[in-house]
This record gives structure tokens, C-alpha cells and sequence, in this order.
């Protein structure tokens, strides 16, 4: 059975917004899980499954982030208990 444009268009925009959103939300609950000296140099690359991927700018942010792995999941997993794991790469 064939699809109205419009129908099509309006599921993929309403994907794309539902997509934002959690981003955003994300965003906040990540930034308040983070140290203040964290903040700024780690940031949201992805979530891959039920992995939130990391990018930290230099290697004392993902090495002080992966010390304070456990507590930061806990915080974050608390509002997003679909994430499981977090990884830190660096960027």
C-alpha cells in the first residue's frame, strides 16, 4: 500500500524531533553529572545501544572522566536507566 508524502514527511520530522529532544535532555543530565573542571572538555559524541559514547578533549579529562566512570553512570543512568555503559574516547 503506497504512503501519502505528507504522512512520510510528517513520521520522519516527528523521528527527527523526538531525536533532539532526548539529545537535548541528555545534554542537561550529562553536564550536571560532570565536574565542574569536566565541563566543557567532555562532550556527547553518540549513544550506540545502550552505550553513551564520550569525546574528551585532552587525555587528563578522559583520564579524571573514567576514574569517576561509576559515580557519572549512576547519575546519568538514574534519568536514562536505558544506558548501561559509558566509554570516553579521546578526541
Amino acid at each position: 500500500m503506497a504512503e501519502h508524502i505528507k504522512d512520510v514527511l510528517e513520521g520522519f520530522l516527528k523521528s527527527k524531533k523526538d531525536k533532539v529532544d532526548f539529545y537535548g535532555r541528555l545534554a542537561v543530565c550529562v553536564d550536571k553529572a560532570l565536574d565542574k573542571k569536566l565541563r566543557g572538555k567532555i562532550t556527547i559524541k553518540e549513544v550506540a545501544g545502550n552505550t553513551l559514547v564520550l569525546v574528551a578533549q585532552d587525555a587528563a579529562a578522559r583520564y579524571e572522566g573514567k576514574l569517576k566512570g561509576k559515580e557519572f553512570l549512576e547519575k546519568v543512568g538514574r534519568e536514562f536507566p536505558t544506558i548501561k555503559k559509558v566509554e570516553i574516547k579521546a578526541g
